[in-house]
């Protein structure tokens, strides 16, 4: 089908993703060592890393017993979103994600735990198209 008749599941997915996508830019320029770095290298580290600080966020929001993930809005209304969206993903991500989610310690599931993991994620030096390795390394 085309794009207008599209299952509204996945299009909640995307503009979620979009959405996640904008907070982790936002949470990456508060860094004045992301901010420090010329804007080629921001791109790639962002664009290098986003799956996995994607990935390490959802696992903040994920049901294990009912497989799904709770999206909160606000504090009385959340959105919850099967896994089996990931099914549809090209190779397998859906498998993938749910080894990681099983896995994932409880106690690390923390806004904080999360936010330095994502850090380290948003910090590798050897992604594609990165300049200046050096100073990214130095940063870790």
């Amino acid at each position: 089908g085309n794009f207008g008749q599209s299952d509204p599941i996945l299009l909640d997915v995307i503009n979620l993703t979009a959405i996640a996508i904008r907070r982790l830019i936002k949470m990456a320029k508060k860094i004045n060592a992301f901010k420090n770095m010329c804007q080629e290298d921001q791109l790639a580290l962002l664009k290098g890393g986003c799956t996995e600080m994607l990935i390490l966020r959802s696992a903040l929001n994920y049901d294990s017993d009912r497989n799904m993930w709770k999206i909160p809005h606000t504090q009385e209304s959340t959105t919850n979103i099967s896994a089996d969206v990931l099914k549809e993903a090209k190779g397998n991500l859906y498998s993938e994600h749910s080894r990681f989610v099983r896995n994932f310690d409880p106690r690390w599931r923390d806004e904080n735990i999360i936010l330095i993991l994502c850090a380290i994620a948003l910090f590798t030096p050897d992604r594609p198209r990165v300049i200046h390795s050096d100073v990214v390394r130095l940063e870790q």
